[in-house]
């Protein structure tokens, strides 16, 4: 179980600091037919992270809390030696 603490907000998100804070940590936005979407993935942790948008993150003391947001990891199934296995990607 996971607990997260009650924030209020103290400002306006601008989801341009949180794309940068993201693409420092290495996610980069996924786009569908060419539009930035509220998706983010990770090739290297294989992580994708979605419903990032301004009602998600919110801002206090200019600290960015995700809020409600989901966090998959990639994961894939191979068959090896006939025993199954699973491998992040």
């Amino acid at each position: 179980m996971l607990k997260q603490p009650f924030v209020i907000s103290d400002g306006q998100v601008d989801l341009s600091d949180v794309t940068k804070l993201l693409a420092h940590n290495g996610f980069e936005n996924r786009k569908r037919n060419g539009i930035p979407t509220n998706n983010y993935y990770n090739k290297e942790l294989g992580i994708i992270l979605e419903d990032i948008h301004d009602e998600n993150v919110i801002v206090k003391a200019n600290t960015l809390f995700f809020i409600d947001t989901v966090f998959i990891p990639r994961i894939r199934f191979e068959r090896c030696n006939r025993r199954a296995y699973i491998e992040c990607y």
